[in-house]
């Protein structure tokens, strides 16, 4: 969706990119190492961007985080395309910049290495978002994405519910295609409710132990595998339920305060550190506000109005009374209790993070020569790369030892809809 809520028109977005030499020349992620990037307020989310981040890039990550930890929204539907960057090259991309989804996990992930963070979710993440780029090379218009995100670990910062993926695929003459997504929220830690979904979902049979197996396992799934659509089936193993009445109230409170995320994000681009965290705690305490308020006219059937979340306010004057830290919740991006730290740093300091006692973090492949970035403290026994895969960069021990991956798995599957479309 755009910034004032309206479907990406394909065209419109293949137009638009032509007139932007930031996405025709995309640089390749290893030009933003260099520069460092702190952990500003929480894991949750980070208020030191990179420099070259759109204001609409902001504004989306804003609400989609408002939506997430502060409304715990049910629902939240948004749009990306599968197009060309420079390289000729199809991706998963975003429609503010055409940056390609893998650029974004990839950096993700090596910020967490830097920071000598546990990285088992991101590595499965950004293998299914690989794997992704592949299946949707033989897509159809019809064909659903799929990917489920069961909730990672309490203890390290995540929420008690996971996300089920849907992307709905239009697909055109040049290859490109429009992506119409959503995200559907489930209260759930359940595994065996996540399988059995899952399995509805594909028309594939899976019993996954780990919540990171899911996470490594998104599929483009062919024409539909079972009569139920997505909701019926979280219905039946969630009890979920549709709520459009959350979605409007989120729609209008998301417009009482949209001057205010305008000037939050001017704080972000250009404040100093602690500007920019006082400036989201008073954004995330008044939406709190805004969110309680529309609560209590609803229970009154419209009679109790509150005046004050009914005017508009400027940033300056809400800093005194909502500026403080809010309550502490924990999400499908870890939690939201503030942090600092360097999250992505060049020299002596950066070699010494990329390092463990088995030695160097980083590695190429020796068959397809591309770079490896193994979990610290652990061995992998194969390369991260789908279409390579080969067992080369591993140890004896990590060989004989390793536990069966879901890589094969996921390359038989991607085969299997190459002979379908073929």
């Amino acid at each position: 969706m755009t910034p004032e809520g309206q479907p990406i028109d394909i065209n419109q977005y293949r137009a638009r990119v032509q007139e932007k030499t930031s996405f025709k020349k995309e640089s390749p992620y290893k030009s933003e190492l260099p520069y460092q990037r702190e952990v500003v307020g929480s894991r949750a989310f980070n208020l030191e961007y990179f420099t070259h981040t759109s204001d609409s890039e902001m504004y989306d990550d804003v609400v989609s985080y408002l939506g997430e930890y502060r409304f715990k929204l049910q629902e939240f539907k948004y749009e990306m395309v599968f197009a060309q960057g420079e390289d000729g090259k199809f991706a998963i991309r975003d429609t503010a910049r055409g940056e390609s989804l893998h650029v974004k996990t990839k950096r993700v992930l090596e910020e967490r290495v830097y920071r000598g963070d546990l990285i088992h979710r991101e590595l499965q993440e950004e293998a299914s978002v690989r794997s992704l780029d592949q299946q949707l090379l033989f897509a159809k218009t019809g064909d659903k994405l799929r990917w489920v995100s069961p909730p990672g670990p309490k203890d390290q910062g995540y929420g008690s519910y996971g996300f089920f993926y849907e992307g709905e695929i239009e697909k055109n003459n040049d290859g490109s295609a429009a992506l119409h997504m959503n995200a559907i929220r489930v209260d759930s830690t359940d595994l065996n409710a996540y399988n059995t979904a899952f399995n509805a979902l594909t028309g594939d049979t899976v019993s996954y132990a780990d919540a990171d197996d899911f996470l490594g396992d998104a599929r483009v799934v062919r024409g539909t595998p079972a009569e139920k659509n997505i909701e019926e089936v979280l219905r039946e193993n969630f009890g979920f339920k549709t709520n459009d009445a959350q979605n409007q109230d989120f729609a209008i409170i998301i417009a009482r305060v949209q001057p205010l995320i305008r000037e939050v994000i001017h704080e972000i681009k250009y404040g100093s550190s602690k500007d920019k965290v006082t400036s989201f705690h008073t954004l995330e305490n008044y939406f709190l506000k805004q969110k309680e308020a529309l609560e209590e006219e609803r229970a009154s059937g419209g009679k109790l109005i509150n005046i004050e979340v009914r005017r508009t306010q400027s940033l300056q004057s809400l800093k005194d009374r909502y500026g403080h830290e809010p309550p502490k919740a924990g999400g499908s991006c870890g939690s939201t209790e503030e942090t600092s730290g360097l999250a992505i740093g060049g020299g002596k300091e950066a070699d010494i993070l990329m390092q463990d006692e088995f030695g160097s973090l980083e590695f190429s492949c020796p068959d397809c020569n591309r770079k490896n970035v193994r979990p610290r403290g652990k061995l992998i026994a194969s390369c991260q790369y789908i279409d390579c895969g080969s067992t080369n960069v591993a140890c004896k021990e990590t060989k004989e030892e390793a536990p069966v991956s879901i890589t094969k798995k996921r390359e038989e599957y991607a085969k299997g809809n190459e002979e379908k479309a073929a």
